[in-house]
């Protein structure tokens, strides 16, 4: 399976999707966004770098959402 810009626009096209929302992949400052806003890494372990700010994200029912990170 081949991942990349290409494969993710056309996994959201084909499902009808706006983005996809990832984790479980460290990024240092907790999230980052790729392909121009289409794709979301989001890492929430605290304890695996002392330099990590993990984050999570909150989506209402209407489907905004917010990007919190913390510090432990």
């Amino acid at each position: 399976m081949a991942f990349g810009r290409l494969a993710l626009l056309e996994f959201l096209e084909q499902n009808r999707l706006q983005m996809l929302i990832r984790s479980h992949q460290y990024v240092k400052h907790g999230y980052e966004w790729r392909f121009d806003g289409r794709l979301l890494t989001i890492y929430s372990t605290p304890a695996y770098e002392e330099e990590s700010a993990p984050s999570v994200v909150l989506i209402t029912d209407e489907g905004d959402f917010q990007i919190v990170q913390y510090r432990v």
